[in-house]
């Protein structure tokens, strides 16, 4: 091999980059099988999705929708909300599903909120599972993972109850049923009886297991 013939060495800058790229698909790697593991098995890390934030106000936050508009969740206190942590990509948030979007049927006209926020997915994935199970509360892509690192969420799918005064007063881990999600909200309907149920909801559109409440 002639001098010329020499392959070339990488620069300092492309090891680097390597270097940083190959960190970061590593991290994402653990994270994912950490989060898919524990949803799988129901480990007691899972177990603890979302526990530091009860009794605590509910951290706000800004939710794009996939229908385009937004939502903040400081501008629906005085009214009861169910925040649904989920992905299309999850097995048990399918099969909860129906149950939320039956419960949102039921108690909207009672001023009852129910808000998904998608994580770890893609907009296409999200708007089909949208489509797929007709659902019309409202719902939206948590893009940087911002809400979910708020909340302390490690495991899918995770439920939160937040009173009328943004206190999270519950939280279910796994799929919840039908029963379980109509009996809290009926709980927290109930408490403030000082509240009229014909309280005027602001109009943002169309949009497009195990107790851990100790």
């Amino acid at each position: 091999m002639t001098l010329d013939q020499r392959p070339s060495l990488p620069t300092s800058n492309t090891l680097v980059r390597w270097v940083v790229f190959g960190i970061l698909v590593a991290v994402i790697g653990v994270f994912s099988w950490l989060m898919g593991w524990g949803i799988l098995n129901k480990t007691a890390v899972t177990g603890n999705s979302g526990i530091n934030r009860l009794k605590d106000p509910a951290p706000d936050f800004n939710l794009p929708l996939f229908d385009g508009s937004e939502i903040q969740l400081s501008q629906l206190v005085g009214q009861p909300v169910v925040l649904n942590f989920w992905a299309s990509w999850c097995p048990p948030c399918r099969e909860e599903a129906l149950h939320l979007e039956r419960a949102w049927r039921r108690y909207k006209n009672d001023g009852v909120w129910i808000v998904g926020i998608d994580i770890q997915d893609t907009l296409e994935d999200g708007k089909a599972h949208i489509r797929e199970f007709d659902v019309t509360y409202p719902n939206g892509l948590d893009f940087d993972g911002a809400i979910t690192v708020r909340y302390g969420v490690i495991g899918l799918p995770t439920t939160f109850f937040v009173n009328r005064q943004g206190v999270v007063e519950r939280r279910w881990v796994g799929p919840i049923s039908e029963k379980q999600l109509k009996d809290w909200i009926d709980e927290m309907v109930e408490v403030d009886q000082s509240i009229s149920k014909d309280s005027v909801i602001p109009d943002l559109g169309r949009p497009s297991g195990q107790d851990q409440s100790s």
